[in-house]
């Protein structure tokens, strides 16, 4: 009798094995003796609750218990809007595969001599920098002194895009579009690591996020402005394929700033074909 109530009690309480609750739910169907333990324990757990002080519900439990009860918003009015169609019609699948170009200017486009002549100064200053932060440059084998040299006597690359943003720049222009693309792309990202490199700050890992960010802020400007250097553009479009393990050659072990430290990047793959 008592182990049954004991029985009683741990299934009441969960507390029972599941091969037990099991053997436990088929006495149940046929054994009063055990239905009856089980509704004696089950008023007593209930007359304890009621020992217990009351507590006032969360707030938060209560929003959402009311949110649950209010009646399902119609959404007919946003989803048919013509905001929505046009996001819509904005976002359907190609037909065709996009294989890059378009989208680039002549630098005689652009009505801004100040913009024209920034972009030219900039592109010829990372061309000077490309080779300093090369795999075989002496910065990558942990030599600065040069590096920091050219980065110090260069205020280009403490860019700051503001010049672009307060230029007067029709949205719909292809040539503001370029000079954006050209501003905002990697040049903010450049910028914090070569002034981490020109402040003594950085470390190996540095040089070669810039290395990579250079190179491809350089391919930016030159897609984004056909004539700047149409030599290295041809050179650019020619079609390549670029495996998967591209990617983790460039970003195996780079450093990567977090909320409240950094960590190292660690990366793999499976697929040793293309991916472009």
């Amino acid at each position: 009798m008592e182990s049954l109530r004991q029985q009683a009690l741990d299934y009441t309480l969960g507390l029972l094995p599941k091969e037990e609750s099991l053997l436990f739910e088929a006495l149940l169907e046929k054994d009063e003796e055990a239905q009856r333990l089980v509704s004696e324990v089950q008023d007593d757990f209930a007359s304890l609750s009621l020992t217990s002080t009351p507590s006032r519900l969360a707030p938060e439990v209560r929003n959402r218990i009311m949110e649950n009860c209010l009646p399902p918003l119609n959404l007919e009015v946003f989803l048919e809007s013509e905001e929505m169609r046009r996001l819509r019609s904005n976002f359907t699948s190609c037909s065709e595969r996009y294989t890059g170009g378009g989208g680039s200017v002549d630098l005689g486009d652009l009505k801004e001599v100040s913009l024209k002549d920034g972009i030219i100064r900039g592109y010829e200053s990372l061309i000077e920098l490309l080779p300093l932060v090369a795999g075989d440059s002496r910065a990558a084998a942990g030599d600065f002194s040069a590096l920091q040299s050219k980065l110090r006597s260069s205020a280009y690359h403490s860019y700051d895009p503001k010049q672009a943003l307060h230029a007067e720049l029709d949205s719909q222009s292809p040539a503001s579009r370029s000079i954006l693309r050209t501003s905002l792309a990697s040049m903010p990202s450049l910028s914090f690591f070569s002034d981490r490199l020109r402040e003594d700050q950085s470390g190996i890992g540095d040089v070669r996020r810039l290395f990579y960010l250079c190179r491809d802020q350089l391919k930016i400007m030159r897609a984004s402005f056909r004539d700047l250097d149409r030599e290295k553009l041809i050179e650019d479009e020619k079609l390549r394929f670029h495996g998967a393990g591209l990617l983790r050659t460039k970003w195996w072990g780079a450093e990567h700033a977090y909320f409240t430290g950094s960590g190292k990047v660690r990366c793999g793959h499976f697929f040793d074909g293309p991916i472009t």
